[in-house]
């Protein structure tokens, strides 16, 4: 499983002897059996509270949230799927339901966060035959329409407190910026897809990364890789990752707004969007703690308590949000976690 892209990226050397590989993995097996252990360490008291705080709760509307919570779980797969089958590439719903789950798992337990999460889900998808180049500009494709998705929606949430509550035209500026932030990104990718000046810059970088990490092989040359991702990219697969990305952005919504709702203090869609898109900007940050935990609970009742929201109110229902929307989805995906740790598969990233 992971062992391949690990080795391909360079995250596991191998012994110069059956013995030292031998060796090598059992202190992989234990390295990641000391982090799984951590991640439960550390996060055991959190799971306690947040079902704890569920007492005195609507629970009808705790239990729709994690209905919809499963929505989501499903929308985010179809996020990478619409994206591998735009670019030519294939998978069953049901495989890019198993890889986007146990990608999130990951991405939440092991240091390096998304990036070990995307690159378990990437090998998934070429181990069904897809072609390495096709499969990673997908997955950087599906990421960018997936974030200026988000943009557009705090954005617009932002846009109606403004235009239709009064609030304060200054909170148009956070979103605007982050959108921005993504038109430059997206603008910088049509450059190297498109702009020869700019890929005869960049192709000799690329190769030479490529070599340095052991993937020049499976990717192939870095001209007829670019050529093959700009051929994957057409407005009709940008569409419909944008559909499914802004699905499972106001899925998660929507269980944020039902935890409060629970608590008989349902929420304005400004303030709504804003911490939420607050917490999916530190989310997209290199970790600090596993998945961010500790940080965004406080940083997101923070934002609530801001707004005038009770700060007890706020820690209650951010906690009773954080169990549906992350320690449920990561207990989903645990069990092929766990598989991959006892098969000594995971390493971290070397610089």
């Amino acid at each position: 499983m992971f062992a391949d892209v690990a080795k391909n990226e360079g995250l596991v050397a191998e012994g110069p002897s059956r013995g030292w590989r031998r060796a090598l993995r059992w202190l992989v097996l234990l390295v990641g059996f000391g982090i799984l252990a951590r991640f439960l360490m550390l996060g055991w008291p959190q799971i306690v509270e947040s079902v704890g705080a569920l007492d005195g709760t609507q629970r009808g509307l705790i239990v729709l949230a994690v209905l919809i919570e499963g929505v989501w779980l499903f929308a985010q797969s179809q996020v990478y799927r619409s994206a591998l089958v735009g670019f030519g590439g294939s998978a069953s719903n049901r495989k890019a339901l198993g890889s986007s789950t146990a990608a999130f798992s990951l991405s939440r337990i092991l240091p390096g966060g998304g990036a070990v999460g995307s690159l378990y889900a990437a090998n998934q998808f070429i181990k069904l035959g897809n072609r390495p180049a096709l499969t990673i500009g997908s997955m950087m494709t599906s990421w960018w329409v997936s974030m200026t998705t988000l943009a557009v929606i705090v954005l617009g949430g932002v846009i109606v407190g403004v235009t239709r509550y009064g609030i304060d035209p200054g909170h148009i500026v956070g979103p605007s910026m982050g959108l921005g932030v993504m038109a430059v990104i997206g603008g910088l990718g049509w450059l190297v897809l498109h702009n020869d000046r700019v890929r005869s810059r960049l192709e000799p970088r690329i190769a030479k990364l490529l070599a340095s990490r052991s993937v020049g092989e499976s990717v192939g040359e870095p001209d007829a890789a670019l050529d093959e991702i700009r051929a994957g990219i057409s407005p009709r697969t940008l569409s419909r990752i944008a559909f499914w990305s802004a699905s499972a952005w106001l899925c998660d919504l929507t269980a944020l707004w039902l935890c409060f709702a629970a608590l008989g203090h349902p929420v304005g869609i400004t303030p709504l969007v804003i911490g939420y898109g607050m917490v999916n900007l530190i989310g997209a940050l290199p970790e600090l703690t596993p998945g961010w935990l500790g940080v965004i609970e406080v940083s997101l009742a923070g934002v609530f308590a801001i707004w005038g929201i009770p700060a007890s109110l706020s820690v209650v229902a951010v906690l009773a949000y954080r169990l549906v929307s992350y320690w449920l989805p990561v207990a989903v995906g645990l069990a092929p976690a766990i598989r991959l740790l006892r098969g000594g598969h995971i390493a971290q990233a070397t610089a």
